[in-house]
């Protein structure tokens, strides 16, 4: 990839973002490609512009660009499903690739984007139209809102391995569209945030 002028540090050249869409996709590549775009449209690191004009302006201030090796207050790792169980997810270092997800943040940071991002702060209706539309995904999954029975097993999911943020589900105003069902009831008496 070419660059004039501001080159992006996850930036790599012709030859190396073939190999990279060879091993990991052409979405790692877009994404590098985004990374470097936003890099050279705005002359700031992609760092700096994701602070200033989306964490800031979202009040997200725990969420930073990852560095595997650096001490982070408060760090913890992802988890997965496999074999039916929760586990520990394995380490992918995404530290070369940024504009692909190379982010690290908090439980309420990623509800204040959302907060945010609802309200208008940092992407338009029109994006977040875009980004709540339903599909099919290549396996034949369909996505989108209002899957009640997908919420809910995700909540029983975090309240067996004790998630200690589903204290704000009491609160939270994503969790609206859930509190009509009786099973949310049931989830806030299990909290003990009901009487």
């Amino acid at each position: 990839m070419e660059t004039s002028g501001v080159t992006p540090r996850g930036a790599v050249a012709a030859p190396e973002l073939a190999a990279v869409f060879e091993r990991e996709g052409p979405f790692v590549t877009v994404y590098l490609a985004t990374e470097a775009a936003i890099e050279n449209a705005s002359g700031q690191s992609f760092d700096a512009y994701m602070r200033e004009n989306i964490w800031l302006p979202a009040g997200m201030r725990d969420t930073r660009m990852d560095d595997v090796r650096s001490l982070v207050p408060n760090r913890v790792r992802g988890y997965d499903l496999a074999d039916g169980e929760i586990k520990n997810a394995p380490f992918i270092d995404v530290s070369s690739r940024f504009g692909g997800g190379g982010a690290t943040g908090t439980v309420p940071d990623l509800l204040r984007w959302a907060r945010a991002a609802f309200a208008g702060k940092i992407v338009s209706p029109k994006w977040i139209d875009e980004m709540l539309r339903p599909f099919t995904s290549k396996s034949g999954r369909f996505t989108g809102l209002g899957e009640k029975d997908e919420a809910f097993s995700w909540l029983d999911r975090a309240l067996a391995v004790r998630d200690a943020h589903l204290g704000l589900v009491g609160a939270e105003p994503a969790f609206d569209p859930l509190r009509s069902d009786a099973r949310f009831a049931a989830l806030l008496r299990r909290l003990n945030l009901m009487p």
